[in-house]
């Protein structure tokens, strides 16, 4: 009694679990994962600049040039202290975090966020796509499930007619006889 009971509830999970949409619940969990990434890393990436100007920089519009000005300043002067030759000859001056106010150190933070956001952003869009594949994919399915439907209703027309003529030619067969 007890292999019967165990049988029923393995074939019962069996075809529950068969009837799940791996495709779509794949692209349900990675655009939920990309909104989630960009939402977070966003608020907190936009709560960090609005933090830096507020306390580095005044709020008038006219500062806003010395700020992307000094942005420039910062990407030139990362790029030249992350190429390998000045990491061999300077390794102690970069270890070193003297050259860096905090308030850079908190633009790196917010600028790493916003990168991060991107590729929440990015992962979102590739869900989407994937849900426009798994979308057509099944649409195909039903397309051709359909025209098969229909090749076995005419092929079953036929075969009906064609017992029928049978039948009707031994019918005749048996009246001359």
């Amino acid at each position: 009694g007890d292999e019967r009971l165990t049988e029923g509830c393995f074939e019962c999970c069996i075809k529950c679990l068969g009837g799940v949409p791996y495709a779509s619940l794949v692209a349900t969990i990675l655009c939920f994962c990309g909104v989630a990434l960009f939402c977070g890393c966003g608020h907190v990436a936009l709560t960090g600049t609005l933090s830096i100007l507020e306390n580095h920089f005044s709020r008038i519009t006219t500062d806003h040039a010395t700020l992307s000005d000094i942005i420039i300043i910062f990407f030139f002067f990362d790029g030249f202290y992350t190429s390998s030759a000045v990491k061999e000859l300077h390794s102690d001056i970069l270890c070193s975090h003297a050259l860096f106010p905090v308030g850079l150190l908190q633009f790196y933070l917010s600028y790493h966020l916003f990168i991060v956001a991107c590729a929440g952003a990015g992962a979102t869009v590739i869900a989407l796509i994937h849900y426009l594949m798994i979308l057509s994919a099944n649409w195909a399915y039903l397309k051709d499930a359909s025209h098969l439907h229909a090749y076995q209703d005419i092929k079953m027309k036929e075969e009906r007619e064609l017992q029928d003529i049978q039948s009707r030619s031994k019918e005749c067969l048996n009246s001359y006889s």
